[in-house]
């Protein structure tokens, strides 16, 4: 029990208890040895006194017991009054009997009577006997024992000396013993403060994880050294630490945020909507998903370049996240698709934030001194109206973007029941789409295009249309999933192979050459062998380039305007006329318009439609059309459907038109006829 009291004290305890003990027996066997040498050396000196002056008044005793005289005896003996140590003496004679006597002050006579019984002539060492010590000399006289002298001395003066030398040892051991606790206590600090500073360094560390902690320490011995290498050791694991720290932080980023853009990815985005549902249904508020896609963004990958298709994805994830609130949650949701969490957001506001959010893709973008225009297509769903669980607002909200897209790009549609049968009809569409080509189920018609100040027909527009089980198929439908899926440039090298080719049999001696126009899709125009594809086409038809004019539309040469401008000039040089459609709807600028090598302009017909009864679309119209003329570049007005329409742009000066009211788009035989029959 006491050994492992012992073993459990703190290491101070043990060493100031290990240098205490030592003192303490140290000082202990001193002072035991000084004090048996001064004893007997006391008692030594005492004993030599008492014998010298014994050996004294036995010497002058002699006379006085030879002669018989006991009174010069007796006087002699009183003198011994004089030493205050001296009880008693007496002279014997050889019989032993009391000659003369001496008794101090005090002293009973049986103090000499007790010491004769056992009084021995020839006895000279000293004996202690009741505390007294005494001692009997032989008195001589000519080498004859003539008698004793007796002489009884009482010591206890010297005993009481030892006391008190024995007490002040006594005083002079405990103020050791203290001292020597105080600086043992003081000395043993230097060893056992580094110690403990050590193991309460240690101890914290283990409870804490806090490795930026140090022991105090300023001693160089074996302990400082050994603090000096728990430093060091806990140095190196807090950067081990920071860097496991650092590490884990960015696994933890890269497992929950996408890689390229630095947004949530699809496991933080679920998790954060697993939560806005339940605020959602707690605080009874309304949540919206926002699934947004960027139109024809494979055209930018696949004519800038990945690079730049990174460099854009980008952009548009900062610009997401600048157009709404910092508690609603941007994610990537994969490729080009991006997904808006607006948590607890009022139904009347996502009008406006679908504007702010379209507005901001939409501006054009400065990328590797490229200017890049990208439109979205957005899909929106929301809790409680749509879905009550993350999987069913996402797939809803997905559908709607779909449907967003298949409206036209470039627009937002909240989801509701009947798009998912629809989303599944476009599926079916796309697989009959992959075999139409090749079971020749296309067909081109081609709709007039009119000189309005002389109304003949000066160039016509192949429309690709398509049958399947004998239902037609609107170009609405289908064209937008050929793009996507890339359908779009063998279908578009078809068209201009049969174009040119009913091109070149409408041409007609001595008359004025008909021109073919044909649309080109963003994908189409941007293929390395668009270029071939049109020589290719006029070499085989034999069709002069003059009689080919390739349309393209304003959004997608915006895409990538330097390279969207290298194309057109090969296009240009070949001899080929370039006509931008859909004009007024984009976001080109007069610096770029007036680069392009554009030989016409096609006003949208959303302008035309209304232009007789929207001031703003008429002055928008007007302005286009003088700023064409300024340029050198002839004007056609499409969608035109009423007289009134026709005046309009007639006095304006422009140029070309068509619409319903001219002539609907018509198979290659009823136009054949319509030609033969003008000719004629």
């Amino acid at each position: 029990m006491l050994k492992r009291f012992i073993l459990n004290l703190p290491l101070g305890y043990k060493l100031n208890g290990i240098m205490v003990s030592i003192a303490a027996l140290t000082l202990m066997l001193v002072s035991v040895a000084y004090f048996v040498h001064q004893h007997q050396v006391v008692r030594q000196q005492a004993t030599i006194e008492l014998a010298t002056l014994s050996q004294i008044y036995s010497d002058t005793s002699t006379a006085a017991l030879a002669f018989d005289d006991k009174d010069g005896a007796n006087d002699l003996l009183a003198s011994l009054a004089a030493k205050p140590t001296i009880r008693a003496a007496s002279v014997l004679n050889r019989h032993g009997d009391i000659f003369a006597r001496y008794l101090a002050s005090g002293v009973p006579q049986s103090l000499l009577s007790s010491f004769l019984p056992n009084a021995d002539p020839v006895e000279s060492a000293a004996q202690i006997k009741r505390d007294l010590f005494h001692l009997k000399t032989p008195i001589t006289l000519d080498h004859e024992t003539i008698g004793t002298f007796l002489i009884v001395a009482d010591f206890s003066d010297v005993r009481a000396t030892q006391r008190r030398f024995i007490l002040f040892l006594g005083v002079l051991f405990s103020l050791a013993l203290m001292i020597s606790t105080f600086l043992s206590s003081r000395l043993q600090r230097h060893i056992t403060l580094p110690i403990h500073n050590l193991t309460t360094t240690m101890g914290t560390v283990s409870e804490s994880n806090d490795f930026s902690l140090r022991v105090q320490s300023s001693t160089t011995d074996e302990v400082g050294q050994l603090c000096l290498g728990f430093n060091a050791m806990l140095e190196r694991i807090e950067q081990q630490a920071t860097l496991l720290q650092s590490q884990k932080e960015n696994l933890h980023f890269l497992a929950t945020h996408d890689a390229l853009t630095g947004l949530p990815n699809r496991t933080l985005l679920y998790d954060r909507l697993h939560k806005g549902l339940t605020r959602a249904r707690r605080n009874n508020t309304e949540l919206a998903v926002m699934f947004i896609d960027l139109d024809r963004f494979k055209n930018i990958n696949d004519t800038m370049g990945h690079d730049i298709g990174d460099l854009l994805l980008k952009a548009v994830a900062s610009r997401l996240k600048e157009a709404v609130r910092e508690d609603d949650t941007v994610a990537r949701f994969g490729g080009d698709e991006f997904v808006i969490l607006l948590d607890s957001v009022k139904m009347e506001a996502i009008e406006y934030v679908i504007t702010k959010v379209t507005r901001a893709v939409k501006m054009p973008i400065e990328l590797q001194q490229r200017q890049v225009v990208i439109t979205p297509s957005i899909g929106l769903a929301s809790f409680p109206q749509h879905g009550a669980i993350p999987d069913e607002l996402i797939k809803y909200a997905d559908v709607a973007m779909y449907h967003a897209k298949n409206s036209g790009r470039d627009t937002a549609q909240r989801y509701f029941p009947e798009m998912t049968s629809k989303i599944h009809a476009r599926f079916n569409l796309e697989n009959k789409l992959h075999t139409a080509l090749a079971r020749n189920e296309f067909t081109i018609h081609y709709q007039p295009q009119f000189e309005l100040r002389t109304r003949k027909i000066c160039s016509c527009e192949a429309l690709l249309r398509w049958q399947v089980d004998g239902k037609d198929i609107s170009p609405v439908e289908f064209i937008p999933i050929a793009e996507d899926n890339g359908l779009i440039v063998p279908i578009g090298r078809w068209v201009l192979q049969q174009a040119c080719h009913q091109a070149m049999l409408w041409q007609r001696p001595n008359q004025p050459p008909i021109k073919i126009a044909v649309n080109v899709s963003a994908r189409q125009f941007f293929a390395s062998d668009l270029i071939i594809d049109v020589e290719k086409a006029l070499k085989d038809s034999g069709l002069p380039p003059s009689c080919l004019e390739l349309e393209i539309t304003e959004t997608m040469i915006m895409t990538d305007i330097e390279k969207a401008i290298s194309v057109m000039d090969r296009i240009s040089a070949m001899g080929v006329e370039i006509a931008m459609d859909d004009f007024g709807t984009g976001y080109s600028s007069l610096s770029y318009l007036k680069r392009f090598p554009l030989s016409k302009l096609k006003i949208d017909r959303s302008f035309v439609r209304d232009v007789l009864h929207d001031e703003d679309d008429a002055a928008i119209t007007r302005a286009v059309v003088s700023m064409a003329l300024a340029l050198n570049i002839d004007v056609l007005a499409e969608g035109i459907e009423t007289e009134g329409q026709l005046e309009f742009f007639h006095a304006l000066n422009c140029r070309y038109g068509q619409g319903y009211l001219l002539a609907r788009p018509i198979p290659a035989e009823q136009l054949t006829a319509l030609l033969n029959q003008i000719s004629n």
